[in-house]
């Protein structure tokens, strides 16, 4: 017998990948219920291989010149060329043109700048972006950011149906329940498969294999077995997909469909019917998946070729960080519609690290340590951490203000996680740094 991907998906749902639903359950009837309050929703959108922060958050004025810094910007196409001026806090700031889509949101961003990311090695970036806790080697330590979001409310039956997903990079539970592990998917397009129906029943003589499998299973278990019943694990997965089904959720990711509301998301994220990855279905994804209340979580790969060691840097650079902050800008506007200043949204982007601050011999930018973060709401909008002005280089900075300072801290991606994460009301004790609290919202 074959299983097909869209089984495996649907029973990783039940048996494992997000085990919403613990043996403390009750009748399993309660499990088929309307999505209940979520808490504070997370989007986590990653732009792969090493953004140029010179043409995002961190960018410098080409009027002017700089003693180690190239800007490059008459290789760049003409729209690309000026920097664009947005209000952050009241402070003036400029952004690098392909982020420009992102000035509607303002009000809500705060930018981290000088983030150390102590590694110029793919691995070991992607690894501590994931968990922000420094990697052993290329080997992630602690959970992924997306697990810690998804503690945030109940996660039994009131809670969402799954928890935690991760489309397209992969994700990490060191020490919560298994409750809030990821469901981990390749690809945007796999979401409808596990939401829709069956596409049909197994055969009869094939059921009554599945059920004496079960039934063996329960036969096997002793007297000092301590984990769940095989056979409610399967009554409660049942009782999932009942669950999802009957809230009908599945057209809400039919991405190719014809109905008002896809088109208008095929609209909105700028994405064909026939579109199976890119920076707009993600975002859109990401969006039907806390909007229906289905996830608490959502962690996605928007962005991808920004590994720009050629010539290619010119052209491929500002239009992978144009298209990928213009989803995230959709994605933020769409996220608005009911939340509209994220007092219980937070979106962040980030990248692994940056890119030199000087052309390399081919034209294109190598890899550079000083990163920076986006993060919107949650947390007061403003700049926070700097890099020198002339170099790209790291500096210290006031563990308050986040001004230069000669005798402050060194920002690092711990920072930025235990702020969000306590900001929201969660435990940032793994991170083992102190939060920044001045960038709390008021009260």
């Amino acid at each position: 017998m074959h299983l097909g991907r869209r089984h495996l998906l649907r029973g990783a749902i039940g048996m494992g990948a997000v085990a919403t639903f613990g043996a403390a359950l009750g009748p399993i009837g309660r499990l088929v219920a309307q999505p209940r309050p979520l808490g504070r929703r997370l989007v986590a959108c990653y732009f792969e291989g090493g953004w140029d922060v010179l043409l995002g958050p961190d960018a410098r004025d080409p009027a002017r010149t700089y003693p180690g810094i190239q800007l490059g910007t008459d290789l760049l196409d003409a729209e690309m060329r000026e920097p664009v001026e947005v209000n952050l806090g009241g402070a003036r700031v400029l952004w690098g043109a392909p982020m420009a889509p992102m000035r509607a949101h303002a009000d809500v961003t705060t930018v981290f700048r000088g983030i150390n990311m102590n590694t110029v090695a793919h691995p070991t970036g992607r690894a501590y972006v994931n968990t922000f806790m420094s990697p052993a080697g290329s080997a992630p330590r602690g959970s992924s950011l997306g697990t810690v979001f998804a503690t945030g409310g109940e996660l039994g039956p009131e809670g969402p149906i799954l928890p935690f997903v991760s489309v397209g990079l992969p994700a990490f539970n060191h020490r919560y329940a298994q409750e809030a592990n990821a469901l981990q998917l390749d690809r945007p397009r796999e979401v409808m498969p596990m939401l829709s129906g069956p596409a049909r029943r197994m055969p009869t003589a094939i059921e009554a294999l599945l059920a004496a499998a079960r039934e063996d299973s329960r036969a096997c278990i002793g007297a000092a077995y301590e984990g769940r019943d095989p056979a409610e694990e399967q009554r409660l997965s049942i009782a999932r997909m009942e669950r999802l089904e009957s809230e009908g959720l599945a057209s809400r990711f039919d991405f190719a469909g014809d109905s008002a509301e896809m088109q208008q998301v095929r609209t909105r994220y700028g994405f064909a019917a026939n579109a199976t990855d890119g920076a707009g279905l993600q975002a859109a994804v990401a969006a039907q998946l806390v909007k229906t209340g289905l996830s608490r979580s959502v962690m996605v790969r928007l962005s991808r070729g920004h590994d720009t060691h050629n010539a290619n840097w010119a052209t491929d650079q500002p239009t992978r960080l144009s298209e990928g902050f213009t989803a995230m800008s959709a994605l933020i506007e769409d996220l608005r519609q009911d939340d509209p200043d994220l007092a219980r949204t937070t979106v962040i982007a980030f990248s692994e690290f940056s890119r030199t601050p000087r052309l390399n011999g081919t034209r294109g930018r190598d890899h550079w340590f000083a990163a920076s973060m986006v993060v919107c709401g949650g947390l007061r909008p403003g700049v926070f951490g700097a890099t020198n002005p002339d170099d790209l280089g790291l500096i210290r900075v006031d563990p308050e203000r986040g001004t230069q300072a000669d005798d402050g801290m060194q920002l690092m991606p711990e920072h930025v996680a235990a702020t969000i994460v306590a900001a929201a009301g969660l435990d940032a004790t793994d991170y083992r740094v102190d939060p920044i609290t001045s960038l709390f919202p008021a009260a």
